[in-house]
């Protein structure tokens, strides 16, 4: 069965094993990102594959500070705002957004920006067919007067 938010997506701090957003809709935005719980720092990880393909989200998807330890898959994938993947901020630390394993944006589509701030690509990743109506942005992430690029 297809997920189906007719408000906002919250998931912070969660920990997915393999999981399937597959042809998800979210009617508002979706927020990834990890969650202060009794002083500490819940970080939000996907632990298996993890599968976006043909999932809508109508306004700004939001991945801050993820970790995706196995293959990530956002093929055919709307996003109707903006899509960032940056990091998470924390005093003066920064907890990057990662992919472990491949990464797959062929055919995704963001009716704005997207940014890409700091996040380390460790596998093969694929951007053919994107379509991004405002701007591309692969930027490097500043924490602690460094600077982290993207890889």
């Amino acid at each position: 069965m297809d997920l189906h938010v007719d408000e906002v997506l919250w998931a912070e701090g969660a920990r997915f094993g393999k999981v399937s957003f597959e042809r998800m809709n979210v009617a508002k935005s979706a927020f990834f990102r990890p969650v202060m719980v009794e002083n500490q720092l819940k970080r939000l990880r996907f632990c298996g594959e993890t599968d976006f393909r043909n999932a809508r989200i109508q306004g700004d998807a939001i991945f801050e500070g993820v970790r995706f330890l196995r293959k990530a898959n956002f093929s055919r994938t709307y996003i109707g705002g903006a899509a960032f993947f940056k990091p998470y901020s924390i005093g003066d630390r920064a907890l990057l957004t990662s992919f472990a394993g491949e990464a797959n944006f062929s055919g995704a589509q963001s009716e704005n920006d997207a940014l890409f701030i700091g996040v380390q690509f460790k596998q093969k990743t694929n951007f053919s067919l994107v379509k991004i109506k405002g701007d591309a942005s692969f930027l490097p992430a500043r924490s602690g007067g460094r600077r982290t690029p993207v890889r």
